[in-house]
């Protein structure tokens, strides 16, 4: 943690007193980088992140653009696996993340969470929903409800029909829904996605980016509030307290890791779906 740089994760993770810098950051400066969420549902500790998020949006006051990525395409470019598969032979490995996962659970008092038992999900035709809603304008109670029947309702949201289902009890025009995701821009917005977040460093998810400065996992969200806090405002910056190493280098190239980017890079095409 940098000094006198605390953004409310003190004992207790209570939120700053300093009621006049909340209220600064509640009217971000012009030209504030976004803050974003590359996100895809199948993954467990997305979830775990997206119950913590709004309680940094309310000590900060900005609001974290949640981005939908293909985890499985993603994968596949960054040459990855998931740590079921790269830890399958590693008992002691799996037994201390989910030792980790507890404790997350416990500091950040998630009460719903449940290991969904139909994991490993096919999340296509979800995240494709998910571009849907976005461009319908409802992409946060899409999220809302998916990630509540996945990971707390213990739903297989691989089957289409259990989809459905979902949506329309949730008071959402489904069958509208699940066609709009379908169609060839919704198809070529999420391979964008997938591609552009490859791109600029992502290797799996969660995966956030403050402007360009690229933070993995739900263990790092202590350091994406603190990278929001320290970027906010030049009358906010208090001694000792600058933004990330090399940050203004990356805004100014573009990128967000050194040779991510490049012509002999890997690409995802519909095929690749």
């Amino acid at each position: 943690m940098k000094p006198n740089c605390a953004p409310g994760w003190s004992a207790g993770n209570a939120p700053r007193s300093q009621s006049s810098i909340h209220q600064s950051l509640l009217e971000p400066p012009v030209g504030q980088p976004a803050i974003q969420f590359m996100f895809d549902f199948g993954s467990p500790n997305a979830y775990l992140c997206h119950q913590v998020l709004p309680a940094i949006e309310e000590r900060t006051g900005v609001s974290f653009e949640y981005v939908p990525v293909l985890l499985g395409g993603l994968f596949k470019l960054a040459n990855n696996r998931s740590p079921m598969e790269a830890f399958a032979g590693i008992p002691n490995k799996q037994a201390y993340d989910r030792l980790e996962m507890q404790r997350f659970v416990k500091k950040h008092k998630i009460e719903h969470f449940k290991f969904n038992p139909f994991f490993p999900i096919n999340t296509l035709l979800l995240m494709r929903g998910a571009v849907a809603a976005q461009k319908l304008g409802y992409l946060q109670s899409y999220v809302d409800v998916i990630y509540q029947a996945m990971w707390e309702r213990s739903l297989n949201m691989g089957d289409a029909s259990e989809v459905l289902a979902v949506l329309s009890a949730a008071g959402m025009d489904a069958g509208a829904l699940l066609e709009a995701a379908q169609h060839a821009d919704v198809k070529s917005t999420l391979l964008a996605n997938t591609q552009s977040a490859f791109e600029r460093g992502a290797f799996g998810s969660p995966t956030f980016f403050v402007g360009n400065e690229m933070f993995f996992g739900k263990d790092r969200l202590e350091q994406v509030e603190e990278e929001i806090v320290c970027r906010a405002s030049d009358a906010l910056l208090r001694p000792g307290c600058t933004p990330s190493a090399n940050s203004a280098r990356k805004e100014s190239s573009g990128h967000s890791l050194p040779g991510v980017q490049g012509s002999g890079e890997p690409h995802l095409s519909s095929e690749s779906f």
